[in-house]
């Protein structure tokens, strides 16, 4: 194709390099046109030729397109200069610069009011340009129209994707299940440094920090750029570190603070989406905008269109939670002192009831400690005389258990020794019999042996007396030896009887003891019960009781009127007051 003439070839790309393709696009004999212009030594000038480039353009782009494309730079002067970017999986594919001219400035505003949102990089229009080439300046594109139903839609198209993927992984609601706080005492803050809405926040809520009702810790974080996604998830993250540290918060705050909708949409992140479900504290939100919302204002816990809206709620739950204690308080009082009354009536009728007691208890146990005592004493008496007895019982059937085996010994001894007595007898008479036999044969025999008989006989006698001797010592010393065993055996026998009736005597005596130690023991405790019942303690530790005039009793503020003159008793003495108002 020509440009003018059919001779004049299409020589567009000899400016710029990233217009080749629309050369190639529009004019097909551009590589023989070029070819033609390459051969011809002489020539043309350069404004020449780029103003045929220009004509060319406008020959063959002539009318207005519809280009969508994402703003990668903006500046405004007199008239607007955007430099805008295609993308493909995130790598950038073309790129050109366009103008909104002042002229036309108007498309800008209606696309801010219709859209909330600012011209500014990162986001995605789709707009109606004309194509102009400059010898001078290049190529670039005149925009004259701004579709802001695109950007809108695009915008509502990332939301929705953020909040499908967080129902999916069941993120969506963690945070929003969460006790919604109705007290708060210590609360942290993530906000910009400079935004507006803190300020208006900070002058709300100092009036709590001054009195010390509540305490805020503020996390700085970019709410704009490229950073705003880890910078808001590492401020969460420091706040989550120190809460599960130990230091408590009763909710995380998120505050930004007005803006246009787009830069309001910039929070529109899965990362930070994330990081406010995830969150172990109720997150309350106020990005400051009545009427977009973001999908921060969908997951936290609770959403406020301001950062004052915020501090208002606080507020006003501090002060609810105050009305309430105060209200408390003054119950509490009067219940206190209602009460205070009764059990002072009380003390004295228990006072009165608890002397009575306690004297015929102290009668009582006295009466009982002598009773004790004195049955103690006749147990202790018994058993003595029946150890006593049993004593000698045990030492006459000793006694006469011993006189019986010495009589028995006695007898014994006294049988074999006439036993031995007759024995020897009847052996002496048959020895001598024997003897005389023995002397008769030996007579008889001729006598020649007599000496030798007379002899034997002799020795034998005297065998007979030294045995009947040593069974009668014998007899004696074992007579001898049961005295003795008979004598140590009493001797045992008493011994452990008295040892017997010693620790009967000790167990009864401890027995005694313990019973008069238990009843002094019950009538201490019984009298120190008495004593903390007294009106005169209950008073030392800081009550007190309010009377009228004619001595009743106060005890609700309903029987309080004005001018009313009244008496506030305490520990060491009375007060008189005059009501003078409610």
């Amino acid at each position: 194709m020509y440009l003018g003439s059919s001779k004049l070839p299409c020589m567009i790309c000899a400016h710029a390099r990233a217009a080749h393709y629309l050369c190639q696009t529009i004019c097909p004999g551009f590589g023989e046109g070029m070819q033609e212009v390459i051969r011809d030594t002489k020539g043309i000038p350069l404004e020449e030729f780029l103003n045929q480039v220009s004509a060319a353009i406008r020959t063959q782009l002539p009318g207005t397109y519809w280009v969508r494309a994402e703003i990668l730079n903006c500046t405004k002067k007199n008239y607007w200069s955007i430099e805008l970017s295609s993308y493909d999986n995130e790598s950038q594919k073309a790129k050109i610069r366009a103008n909104i001219w002042a002229s036309n400035s108007n498309i800008v505003t209606q696309f801010e009011s219709q859209t909330g949102a600012t011209l500014k990089p990162g986001l995605k229009i789709l707009f109606a340009c004309s194509v102009q080439f400059h010898a001078e300046f290049g190529i670039s594109l005149n925009i004259s129209e701004i579709d802001p139903s695109f950007t809108l839609g695009d915008m509502e198209l990332r939301l929705n994707a953020i909040r499908l993927r967080l129902q999916n992984i069941g993120e969506f609601d963690l945070n929003r299940r969460l006790p919604t706080p109705q007290d708060f005492t210590s609360v942290a803050v993530i906000s910009p440094h400079d935004a507006a809405g803190l300020g208006d926040f900070q002058s709300q809520i100092e009036i709590l920090q001054r009195h010390y009702l509540c305490q805020f810790k503020y996390f700085t974080a970019a709410f704009q750029g490229k950073e705003v996604s880890d910078s808001v998830v590492m401020a969460m993250s420091k706040v989550v570190n120190e809460f599960r540290s130990g230091i408590h918060y009763d909710a995380l705050i998120i505050l930004r603070g007005g803006g246009d909708k787009a830069g309001i949409f910039q929070l529109n992140e899965i990362k930070i989406a994330r990081g406010v479900c995830r969150c172990p504290i109720p997150v309350l939100v106020g990005i400051g905008h009545e009427r977009d919302s973001t999908i921060l204002d969908e997951v936290a816990n609770s959403r406020f269109p301001t950062p004052s809206s915020v501090a208002s709620y606080i507020k006003t739950c501090v002060v609810k939670n105050a009305r309430e204690a105060r209200l408390n308080y003054q119950k509490f009082v009067g219940a206190t002192s209602k009460t205070l009354f009764l059990a002072r009536q009380d003390a004295q009728h228990h006072k009165s009831q608890i002397e009575i007691q306690s004297r015929r208890q102290l009668e009582k146990s006295r009466s009982n400690v002598i009773a004790n005592r004195q049955r103690l004493l006749h147990c202790v008496i018994r058993s003595i005389q029946q150890a006593r007895f049993d004593n000698a019982a045990n030492y006459q059937s000793l006694r006469s258990l011993s006189y019986r085996k010495v009589q028995q010994a006695s007898e014994d001894i006294r049988a074999n020794r006439q036993q031995l007595i007759f024995n020897s007898q009847v052996d002496i008479k048959s020895a001598k019999n024997s003897v005389m036999s023995t002397f008769e044969q030996l007579t008889w025999l001729g006598g020649y042996s007599l000496t030798s008989a007379r002899t034997e006989i002799t020795s034998l006698h005297k065998e007979l007396v030294s045995s009947s001797n040593q069974m009668i010592f014998y007899f004696q010393q074992s007579l001898n030896q049961d005295m003795q065993t008979i004598n140590s055996q009493s001797t045992r026998k008493l011994l452990i009887a008295s040892n017997e009736i010693a620790k009967q005597f000790a167990t009864l005596k401890y027995s005694a003891e313990k019973i008069v130690s238990l009843s002094k023991a019950e009538v201490t405790l019984f009298i120190e019960k008495l004593l903390l019942q007294d009106p005169a303690r209950i008073l030392s530790r800081g009550f007190a009781y309010v009377q009228s005039s004619s001595g009743q009793v106060i005890t609700n503020t309903n029987d309080l009127h004005v001018g009313q003159t009244i008496s506030i008793h305490m520990k060491d003495g009375k007060i008189n007051a005059v009501i003078s108002g409610e």
